[in-house]
Protein backbone atom coordinates (compact mmCIF):
# COMPACT_ATOMS: atom_id res chain seq x y z
CA UNK A 1 0.00 0.00 0.00
CA UNK A 2 1.30 3.50 -0.72
CA UNK A 3 -0.30 6.92 -0.67
CA UNK A 4 -2.22 8.12 -3.32
CA UNK A 5 0.26 11.35 -3.25
CA UNK A 6 3.20 9.12 -4.71
CA UNK A 7 3.30 9.46 -8.35
CA UNK A 8 1.12 6.36 -9.23
CA UNK A 9 2.46 3.17 -11.19
CA UNK A 10 0.21 1.57 -14.29
CA UNK A 11 -0.89 -1.08 -11.71
CA UNK A 12 -2.10 1.14 -8.78
CA UNK A 13 -5.55 0.03 -7.58
CA UNK A 14 -6.92 3.19 -5.81
CA UNK A 15 -8.47 2.94 -2.24
CA UNK A 16 -11.83 4.75 -2.79
CA UNK A 17 -12.56 4.88 0.99
CA UNK A 18 -9.28 5.10 2.93
CA UNK A 19 -10.71 5.79 6.36
CA UNK A 20 -13.21 3.22 6.17
CA UNK A 21 -10.18 0.32 5.66
CA UNK A 22 -8.25 2.04 8.63
CA UNK A 23 -5.91 4.14 6.84
CA UNK A 24 -4.98 7.88 7.96
CA UNK A 25 -4.37 9.16 4.30
CA UNK A 26 -5.64 8.38 0.59
CA UNK A 27 -4.06 5.17 -0.40
CA UNK A 28 -3.58 2.40 -3.52
CA UNK A 29 -2.45 -0.71 -3.78
CA UNK A 30 1.08 -0.85 -5.31
CA UNK A 31 0.48 -4.24 -7.28
CA UNK A 32 3.63 -4.31 -8.53
CA UNK A 33 5.83 -4.23 -5.85
CA UNK A 34 5.87 -6.67 -3.58
CA UNK A 35 7.19 -7.54 0.14
CA UNK A 36 6.49 -10.47 2.35
CA UNK A 37 6.85 -10.21 6.23
CA UNK A 38 5.82 -12.69 8.46
CA UNK A 39 2.43 -12.64 10.14
CA UNK A 40 3.77 -11.67 13.75
CA UNK A 41 5.40 -8.44 12.68
CA UNK A 42 2.41 -7.23 10.84
CA UNK A 43 -0.42 -5.11 12.60
CA UNK A 44 -3.87 -5.65 10.61
CA UNK A 45 -5.70 -1.66 10.80
CA UNK A 46 -8.44 -3.31 8.23
CA UNK A 47 -9.51 -4.77 5.89
CA UNK A 48 -10.41 -4.12 1.95
CA UNK A 49 -13.23 -4.28 0.14
CA UNK A 50 -14.50 -7.33 -2.22
CA UNK A 51 -14.15 -5.21 -5.18
CA UNK A 52 -10.19 -3.75 -4.54
CA UNK A 53 -9.49 -7.09 -4.05
CA UNK A 54 -11.12 -8.22 -7.07
CA UNK A 55 -9.17 -5.73 -8.86
CA UNK A 56 -5.92 -6.56 -7.48
CA UNK A 57 -5.94 -10.16 -8.40
CA UNK A 58 -6.59 -9.08 -11.72
CA UNK A 59 -3.75 -6.92 -12.02
CA UNK A 60 -1.37 -9.09 -9.95
CA UNK A 61 -2.15 -11.88 -12.38
CA UNK A 62 -1.57 -9.88 -15.16
CA UNK A 63 1.75 -8.94 -14.32
CA UNK A 64 2.81 -12.83 -13.07
CA UNK A 65 1.34 -14.06 -16.39
CA UNK A 66 3.44 -11.11 -18.52
CA UNK A 67 6.66 -12.60 -17.45
CA UNK A 68 7.62 -9.02 -16.40
CA UNK A 69 9.13 -10.25 -12.86
CA UNK A 70 13.18 -9.63 -12.99
CA UNK A 71 14.32 -12.68 -11.27
CA UNK A 72 13.41 -15.59 -9.05
CA UNK A 73 12.88 -13.97 -5.50
CA UNK A 74 10.49 -11.50 -7.08
CA UNK A 75 8.79 -14.76 -8.66
CA UNK A 76 8.47 -16.89 -5.73
CA UNK A 77 7.32 -13.47 -3.74
CA UNK A 78 4.17 -13.26 -5.82
CA UNK A 79 3.58 -16.77 -6.04
CA UNK A 80 3.26 -16.63 -2.25
CA UNK A 81 1.28 -13.07 -2.40
CA UNK A 82 -1.38 -14.86 -5.15
CA UNK A 83 -1.75 -17.80 -3.29
CA UNK A 84 -2.72 -15.15 -0.25
CA UNK A 85 -5.17 -13.12 -2.35
CA UNK A 86 -6.64 -16.66 -3.45
CA UNK A 87 -7.50 -18.11 -0.24
CA UNK A 88 -9.67 -14.99 -0.27
CA UNK A 89 -10.14 -11.33 1.42
CA UNK A 90 -11.17 -12.29 4.33
CA UNK A 91 -7.64 -13.90 4.99
CA UNK A 92 -5.46 -11.29 3.81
Amino acid sequence: VTAAANEPWPEDVPIADHAAVGLSIPSSVRVAKVATLHAATATRIGRLPAAVWAEVRERFSGIARSGEMPNAETRAAMAEAEAILNAGADEA
